[in-house]
């Protein structure tokens, strides 16, 4: 098995597109979205204010004859990113139940 790793900065911008365009999919082992609202907002200050911030991991698999890449790490930063961005915040009570990947 070929493995490359990558390692690079990359901008909001850049992860904000990754999932717009669903080029990243979360898998279905990742537990489902579980920060406070007050968690966003703390995690956004630290973002905006240049704080360190854990990585993001992906892995990028081949299925058939493209590449499928999933959120090993970080799908509580990158869903935070992008509420930030939509200026939206979800009801937990959706989250309870079982979902369709969205990133697909």
């Amino acid at each position: 098995m070929e493995r490359k790793i990558f390692y690079g900065e990359y901008t909001l911008r850049h992860w904000l597109d990754l999932i717009l365009k669903r080029n990243i999919e979360l898998p279905a082992y990742q537990r489902h979205f579980v920060w406070s609202k007050e968690s966003v907002v703390k995690f956004l200050i630290q973002l905006k204010e240049g704080l360190f911030v854990p990585p993001v991991i992906l892995g990028s698999f081949k299925k058939n004859v493209s590449n499928e890449n999933i959120i090993l790490d970080g799908q509580q930063r990158l869903t935070s990113v992008l509420l930030g961005y939509l200026g939206i915040y979800p009801k937990f009570e959706e989250f309870k139940e079982p979902v369709e990947p969205i990133f697909r």
